[in-house]
């Protein structure tokens, strides 16, 4: 329960007190008129249900009006009090505050929400002619425009007004409202077409989260399959760098052994040979002096007989064996 709502109860309590109490239609009469003027009372239920008050039905012309004026200020609008005739009438407070319940009533429904037809709807005079609504003698527009104000000093209504569009814009309206005898069956329905409605959302709702959804592991997929062909890139790329370093350290064997070259390359002394015996090979089958270089002969290391001295140099020319 909000301040509002508190504040109405705490106001209430003393009329509903003092109803049992009025046993006289006069008194009961008298009731309804001090709880409809006062301040800070807008519900009248609870008042309605008192047994003293239901009596003014068969009270007779003078005070059975009573009862349907409060009728009015508990679920009733400023229409409803114009278009029911005989009705008690309303001194400023009254008047004042019916208007405030029934712009609480007019609020609910969108296409109530302009200048023209709410003060159509409220029957606003003049500022200068209501003694209630401030006067500054701008007319019914002024009128409207302070009414509102006051609803929105009094909690009634959340809002703004805009002059410039003629429209009023409502963000929160009070619940300070009685139901009418019968009205539960509209509210239902109206609360059947709500929960319709909100199902309807949900199920849009939860077909874009489902594509969404979709949307997203397609996504996911697409993103493996970038990632696992990158991979495979990647991967095909490493190993074609492997083979090229592979091919490169067997070119480079193979320059150590089969390409022209010298004895010294091999760390050999070109006198070594002499000093151990060894001839070197010239040419086809010839043979050579020991450190006679010929360009033609490809020279290997020299290979010692064991047993003591040289019995032979081999040398071959790309590859090949020379010599005897």
């Amino acid at each position: 329960m909000d301040t509002l709502q508190s504040q109405t109860a705490d106001a209430f309590e003393s009329f509903l007190a003092l109803a049992p109490s009025a046993t006289s239609p006069r008194v009961a009469a008298e009731l309804v008129t001090v709880a409809t003027s006062a301040p800070d009372t807008y519900v009248f239920a609870e008042l309605l249900a008192q047994p003293n008050i239901q009596s003014l039905r068969g009270a007779g012309p003078q005070f059975a009006p009573f009862l349907t004026l409060l009728e009015i200020f508990a679920w009733g609008t400023w229409r409803d009090y114009h278009d029911t005739p005989n009705l008690p009438a309303l001194n400023a407070q009254q008047a004042h505050k019916l208007r405030l319940l029934s712009l609480l009533s007019l609020c609910k429904a969108p296409e109530n929400l302009a200048y023209a037809a709410l003060k159509a709807a409220l029957d606003l005079p003049s500022p200068s002619s209501t003694p209630s609504v401030p006067s500054t003698g701008r007319g019914a527009s002024l009128a409207l425009e302070n009414l509102f104000i006051a609803a929105n000093a009094a909690g009634l209504v959340k809002g703004r007004l805009s002059p410039a569009t003629q429209r009023v814009q409502i963000a929160y309206l009070s619940p300070l409202r009685d139901l009418a005898p019968g009205a539960t069956r509209s509210l239902l329905a109206g609360l059947a077409k709500w929960e319709a409605r909100c199902v309807e959302v949900q199920r849009e709702l939860d077909a874009q989260a489902a594509t969404v959804r979709r949307r997203a592991a397609q996504r996911a997929r697409r993103l493996d399959s970038d990632r696992r062909t990158l991979d495979r890139a990647l991967h095909g790329a490493a190993d074609k760098d492997k083979e090229r370093e592979k091919g490169a350290g067997k070119r480079s064997a193979a320059d150590g052994v089969g390409h022209p070259g010298r004895l010294d390359s091999w760390g050999v002394d070109e006198g070594m040979g002499m000093g151990m015996g060894v001839g070197v090979g010239v040419g086809r089958g010839g043979r050579g002096a020991a450190g006679y270089r010929n360009p033609d002969v490809t020279y290997l290391p020299p290979f010692f007989a064991r047993g003591g001295g040289a019995k032979t140099a081999r040398t071959a020319r790309f590859g090949k064996r020379t010599g005897g």
